[in-house]
């Protein structure tokens, strides 16, 4: 889906496996993702995907109505299963390193409109090991 190191991803998953999994697809890709919380007003939502510019979001068929129209490229994971079943298994080659971006989350906006927060592996791998 054109996918590479710096591509935003939105995803639009809900609590689940499926968002683990899309989650760590991002990552071996080298991408970064944008969480989309499916209970956010429509209008907040629509505002992330505009913001994040994000060019491919990954939700399934359930949860595609209560997400805003998206002009990119959306990956339904049940629909498109027999797709994705074709596709290569091993880990892609990508360059990361600690600085590269991981994820991006949007403040609450309680000071006006929502900003983007970008964190990089750096800041997930300290999180994580600090929690431990």
């Amino acid at each position: 889906l054109g996918v590479r190191p710096g591509t935003l991803v939105a995803l639009g998953l809900g609590r689940s496996l499926d968002l683990i999994v899309a989650l760590l697809g991002v990552l071996k890709a080298g991408a970064a993702y944008v969480p989309l919380d499916v209970s956010y007003p429509h209008e907040r939502l629509a505002m992330l995907l505009e913001d994040s510019g994000a060019p491919v979001m990954v939700t399934r068929s359930d949860w595609e109505q209560s997400l805003p129209s998206f002009f990119g490229t959306t990956l339904l994971l049940d629909d498109d299963a027999a797709m994705l079943s074709r596709k290569p298994t091993h880990a892609p080659v990508v360059p990361t390193s600690a600085d590269s971006l991981a994820y991006v989350m949007f403040t609450s906006g309680s000071t006006g409109r929502p900003k983007g927060v970008m964190v990089a592996h750096r800041g997930v791998v300290r999180l994580v090991c600090g929690a431990s």
